[in-house]
C-alpha cells in the first residue's frame, strides 16, 4: 500500500520485526499512513509541525527515553514489571490524545510495548537490575520486566525481543551543542498520527500531522527521520549520531519533500513528467517507506541502509526503532 509504514521504538512491537504474517496477520504490529498524492512515490511527504505541538514538545532530561531494540526474537529473565495505577484502574476508555494500547487513530494494529514501557519507567527503569539498562517484551503473553541476568535465549520466532533504553539528551547527538529548542523537530509526516513527549501531558501524545492533501511537494533532500513519531530530526542531530555510534543508527537518512513547496531534488516521475507510480508497496522486512532504510539484522542489532529499485527509492522498517 502506497504510503503506509511501521511505528518505530516504543510504538513498534516484537512482531514488526518478522515476516508478512508476524507484521500484517497478527494484527499486533502498528502500521501508519501517509498522503500519496504526490508525484513522487519514492519521497516521504513531510509537513511541518504546528507550533502549539512544537512549544510542547519535550526535549530536557526529564523526557522518555528512547527504546531501542537489542536483540530480535529473544527473551531474558526478568522481574515483572508492576502495572501502572492509570493500568490498574483502566476503564478501556479510548483517547485520541493520549498513547497506549488501546486502539488509536489513524494506526492499524495495536502492541502493548509502550504500556510495558511506562510500567518499567514507573517503577523506577531498569538500570537497578542490569549495566544495559536491558528489558523484555513478549507480545504474545505480556511478559514485560528488566533483564535480571545478562543471558539472552533465542527463541526462534518473533513474538518477543530484548530492548534497552537510552536518554534523549545523552551520547553523541546530546554533544553536538544543540540546544533544546534547536532539538525539537520542524517536520512530521504528511497524514499520519504522530507520537511524541508532551510537556504539559508529562508522558507522550499524539497529534494528526495535516497540512491537506499533498499534491503538490517539493524541496526534495534526504532527511533524518525518527520513526517512533515519526518525525525528521535536524541534518546535525541526524549526522552526530551516526559518528562514532557502532550499532544500529538513531536515526534513517531518507529521501523525502515537502508539502507546498517546490524545487529540491527532482525524483524520476517528475523529470520523465509521469504521474503517480511504482508506491510504497511492501517489500523484505517492511514496505517501501514504511518506517526505515531497509534494514537487517546481524548479532540480534539493526543495521540499516538505503535501496534502490527500478528507479523508485524503497525504504523498509523492521520495527527496531
Amino acid at each position: 500500500v502506497r504510503g503506509a509504514f511501521l511505528y518505530g521504538g516504543r510504538y513498534s512491537s516484537p512482531y514488526c520485526r518478522g515476516d508478512d504474517v508476524d507484521r500484517y496477520a497478527s494484527g499486533r504490529c502498528p502500521v501508519g499512513y501517509s498522503t500519496a498524492s504526490h508525484k513522487c512515490a519514492g519521497q516521504v511527504p513531510l509537513c511541518g509541525i504546528p507550533e502549539s505541538v512544537r512549544s510542547d514538545w519535550n526535549v530536557g532530561p526529564e523526557a522518555p527515553p528512547r527504546v531501542e531494540v537489542s536483540f530480535d526474537g529473544s527473551v531474558c529473565s526478568f522481574v515483572p514489571a508492576p502495572p501502572t495505577a492509570l493500568e490498574a484502574n483502566n476503564n478501556s476508555s479510548t483517547s485520541t490524545n493520549s498513547s497506549g494500547t488501546s486502539t488509536v487513530e489513524g494506526v492499524d494494529g495495536t502492541s502493548g510495548l509502550s504500556d510495558c514501557v511506562s510500567r518499567i519507567l514507573s517503577s523506577g527503569g531498569c538500570d537497578a537490575y542490569n549495566a544495559g539498562s536491558l528489558f523484555q517484551y513478549d507480545e504474545s503473553n505480556g511478559g514485560c520486566g528488566c533483564c535480571s541476568t545478562p543471558q539472552i535465549v533465542p527463541l526462534g520466532n518473533f513474538s518477543a525481543a530484548v530492548y534497552s533504553f537510552q536518554s534523549i539528551t545523552s551520547g553523541a547527538a546530546g554533544s553536538s551543542g544543540a540546544t533544546e529548542a534547536s532539538a525539537v523537530p520542524q517536520h512530521c509526516i504528511s497524514g499520519a498520527t504522530i507520537h511524541y513527549p508532551s510537556i504539559a501531558a508529562s508522558a507522550d501524545a499524539t497529534f494528526r500531522c495535516d497540512c491537506g492533501s499533498c499534491t503538490d511537494c517539493g524541496n526534495g533532500a534526504s532527511r533524518y527521520l525518527d520513526w517512533s513519531g515519526p518525525f525528521a530530526v535536524s541534518d546535525a542531530e541526524g549526522e552526530a549520531a551516526v559518528v562514532g555510534n557502532t550499532g544500529a543508527p538513531l536515526y534513517d537518512p531518507v529521501d523525502t519533500c515537502v508539502c507546498g513547496t517546490a524545487g529540491g531534488m527532482a525524483c524520476e516521475e517528475a523529470m520523465a513528467g509521469q504521474g503517480q507510480g511504482g508506491g510504497y508497496d511492501y517489500d523484505g522486512y517492511g514496505s517501501s517507506y514504511s518506517g526505515a532504510s531497509a534494514a537487517t539484522v546481524v548479532a540480534g542489532r539493526g543495521t540499516s541502509w538505503a535501496v534502490g529499485m527500478i528507479g523508485v527509492v524503497l525504504f523498509v522498517l523492521v520495527g527496531r526503532r
